[in-house]
């Protein structure tokens, strides 16, 4: 069932609470999570399983009021918001883009393409530039070069293809002496045809000149640039040449040193004797890892196996964990029967809940949950009986295991002994090898084999430096830059630069709205989910009822009483109506658990402003309550602007106010609802005299006259901030339901009211969240029409 007689109804959908809200120091500290249907929507939710006083301790506790928005707020806002935020973007992308192509006009781009060679000559014995070898690096210098001072000058002095100076162009004459800088501003250079395409382009107003001072600058790059690669191989050339002689002169008195000191010792072959080293050397550290490995194996399995002589000598006395007590308990034959047992209604458990109908779901659980109970107490009555035959068996068999794995180890370690001797023994033949092959063992002296070693350097050198003149003086001479494609005269303007900034200031300008728009609606304060209520205003989440969807009727189903009238509902408003009741179920189970433990039979439902769904909380809330076989008695206490008898479609003249002013008595006013066990009282015609009347004695008396004639009372009051009747009405009343409307209720409006409620002592229950979501698919449970299970 469903109430729409609140004044401001929200049509939009709500989101879901899928996670318990986490509760702030103002909520007691025994307060303990029962999981609920949420809001009648199937999902998984929580509810506080007792009702909380949040008047006690100093402050409200609104931590979320003045925190840094998140992500998901932001875009919480920006939902309620999106129509506009949407208009005000696309408005200030476009009028981003106006701006772009009104202040970067479209200019005419001309553009050169130049070869640069990956090839470069190669250094000898470190020297050269490092423009010659790091091919990144010389890219980066040609593509600085074509802007240097000596490159743009040059290409001022030359001429076009008509024969008229490149000074006399009106885009160069107009620059005057700053034609240089403006240049080197202007041109653009990348390689983002090819690694070796060098791309120069230059804009301007008029193409042809465009397209001459942009091709004088690529001859003058491409001159320049040859008469360095010419004077840079020549001095080249020059320095090989020189280095050349040097190393044949070293040589030479190297060899003669070498020839005199072999005359004296006649020596064994070197390379031959240091092949047959190397491979013993190799050798010999094979068998050294080996004879390591083995070393460590055999102290890691004696370790092992005085551990586990240990544990052999002491293995009455090793403790005997619970998981293998159970194991043990598995296999005996007292506790088969046991467990069978505790299969079967493991089995009938699941049985019941996938098959039996709701209504008899409960009962038949409870029943097999209690034999459920009785077979795993009799279990542990069976564990502790048979504990110590139990704890032998897991002894024994604990024995068996170390004795089979000691058995393993001795022999284990016995073969280690042996393969230690094998290779202790050749070890030795190995190392008897290397000390005759070693070169202190040989009579060359150190004197010959380092004259050697030098020779050996300075041969490769100079067959080095041999082939590289060899080839540089073979080798045709390409120049590293060459012109691949000259610039020719521009057709159109060329739109690039302004389609990717407008693009981008589009983009950014188009986000930028939507963020703001996003902040300015977040800093409204308005609440978008549940748990904004719990975590950021450290109010008590009591339940959350579900949003109207959207395209369902409001008129007959909107009464607690419509279910009793013949009315066509459609399939949406059946499973809403579903929804709601159970929701509203949910918070009246809270309710009847809290007066079962504690005094709370007078319960105000308010809000903190106009149009938060408190008549609708109100009036679902009295007729649960009325279901649930509990006489209740609905006051509507919004004396200024009632609507509780809209809803039940009942008179409205007489009632709570004619009762404040003494003219009627109270069994008078109230009147009988369609709904069996539920009373509705009223707010009659208010006036001055109504409201003063709260503030006097005579309230008390008349809730405690009621409260002798009904299990419940629930009080419609009136907002909290605008006027002060609930402020009043409430210290007669056991507790106070808060009321937030998703997307309308704002965070410190509620806060606020929460802390009038805690300055005058006024009990506050905790809050219940409307317009929460209805996405039934996450439980894999679904409604479904009136007459089935």
């Amino acid at each position: 069932m469903n109430v729409g007689a609140e004044r401001n109804p929200n049509p939009s959908n709500g989101s879901d609470l899928s996670t318990p809200p986490t509760h702030s120091a103002s909520a007691s500290q025994g307060a303990s999570l029962v999981p609920v249907v949420d809001a009648g929507a199937g999902r998984s939710g929580y509810l506080v399983s007792s009702l909380h006083y949040h008047g006690t301790e100093t402050g409200t506790g609104a931590p979320g009021l003045s925190g840094t928005p998140s992500m998901s707020a932001l875009m919480q806002a920006l939902r309620r918001r999106w129509l506009l935020a949407l208009g005000l973007a696309l408005a200030g992308a476009g009028l981003t883009v106006a701006a772009v192509l009104f202040l970067f006009p479209a200019k005419y781009v001309a553009q050169v393409r130049l070869q640069v060679s990956s090839r470069g000559e190669a250094p000898v014995f470190g020297g050269g530039n490092p423009e010659e070898t790091e091919f990144a690096i010389y890219k980066a210098n040609m593509a600085a070069m074509v802007k240097s001072p000596w490159v743009l000058n040059a290409a001022l002095n030359q001429k076009t293809a008509q024969g008229q100076p490149i000074k006399d162009l009106s885009i160069v004459r107009d620059k005057g002496a700053g034609a240089v800088d403006w240049l080197e501003m202007a041109l653009k250079t990348d390689f983002l045809l090819g690694p070796e395409i060098l791309r120069v382009t230059l804009a301007g107003d008029k193409p042809d000149e465009v397209a001459s001072l942009l091709n004088a600058v690529a001859k003058a790059f491409v001159e320049e640039n040859d008469q360095r690669e010419s004077a840079r191989r020549q001095q080249r050339m020059e320095q090989l040449a020189a280095k050349q002689r040097e190393l044949e002169s070293e040589l030479g008195e190297l060899r003669k040193q070498a020839r005199v000191l072999e005359k004296e010792n006649k020596l064994e072959d070197k390379e031959t004797r240091h092949a047959r080293y190397a491979a013993a050397l190799a050798k010999l550290a094979q068998y050294d890892q080996a004879v390591l490995k083995n070393s460590l194996d055999q102290i890691s399995a004696r370790e092992e196996v005085s551990v586990l002589k240990d544990r052999l000598t002491k293995i009455d006395k090793l403790p005997v964990s619970e998981e293998k007590l159970d194991e043990g308990l598995k296999i005996s034959i007292e506790a088969k029967g046991v467990y069978k047992q505790l299969e079967d209604v493991e089995f009938a458990i699941q049985q019941i809940r996938l098959t039996a109908k709701p209504e008899l779901v409960q009962g038949l659980l409870t029943q097999e949950l209690r034999k459920k109970d009785d077979l795993r107490k009799r279990l542990i009555e069976l564990r502790e009986q048979l504990r110590p035959d139990l704890e032998r068996q897991a002894r024994a068999k604990a024995a068996d295991e170390m004795s089979e794995r000691l058995v393993k180890l001795t022999d284990n370690l016995t073969s280690l002994v042996k393969q230690e001797e094998v290779l202790t023994a050749e070890y030795g033949k190995v190392q008897s090898e290397v000390a005759k092959l070693a070169p202190a063992a040989q009579s060359e002296s150190p004197t010959l084999v380092n004259l050697r070693d030098k020779v050996s350097t300075k041969q490769a050198s100079l067959e080095l430096v041999a082939k590289t003149i060899t080839l540089m003086r073979a080798e045709v001479q390409n120049p590293r830059v060459t012109l691949m494609q000259a610039a020719n005269e521009p057709s159109a303007k060329d739109m690039s630069r302004q389609t990717k900034l407008g693009g981008a200031g589009a983009v950014a300008m188009f986000l930028v709205v939507l963020f703001s728009v996003a902040f300015v609606e977040y800093r409204s304060g308005k609440i978008s989910a549940a748990d904004e209520v719990a975590q950021g205003l450290g109010l008590s989440v009591v339940g959350t009822l579900p949003a109207r969807p959207r395209g369902t009727a409001t008129t007959s189903s909107a009464r607690p009483h419509a279910a009793n009238q013949p009315a066509a509902r459609s399939a949406k408003e059946g499973v809403f109506e579903s929804q709601l009741t159970e929701a509203v179920d949910g918070i009246r189970t809270m309710l009847l658990h809290a007066a079962r433990t504690e005094n709370l039979r007078v319960i105000m439902i308010s809000s903190a402003a106009v149009g938060e769904g408190k008549t609708t909380l109100a009036s679902q809330l009295a007729s649960s309550l009325a279901r649930a076989w509990r006489k209740t008695l609905l006051v509507d206490g919004d004396l200024r602007s009632p609507a509780a008898h809209e809803v039940f479609g009942l008179p409205g003249e007489h009632g709570f106010s004619e009762v404040l002013r003494g003219e009627l008595e109270a069994a008078a006013a109230i009147q009988p609802t369609s709904l069996g066990r539920l009373w509705l009282l009223p707010a009659g015609r208010w006036d001055s005299h109504a409201v003063q009347a709260l503030a006097q004695d005579q309230i008390r008396n008349l809730m405690e006259e009621l409260k002798q004639q009904y299990d419940f009372i629930i009080v419609d009051s009136a907002p909290l901030l605008p006027v002060t009747d609930s402020l009043l009405l409430g210290q007669h009343v056991d507790g106070v339901l808060l009321s937030v409307l998703r997307d309308v209720s704002r965070a410190p409006a509620v806060a606020a009211a929460q802390q009038k409620l805690h300055q005058l002592a006024i009990r506050t229950l905790g809050a219940v969240v409307i317009g929460a979501g209805d996405n039934l698919g996450k439980l894999g449970y679904t409604y479904v029409g009136a007459g089935r299970g």
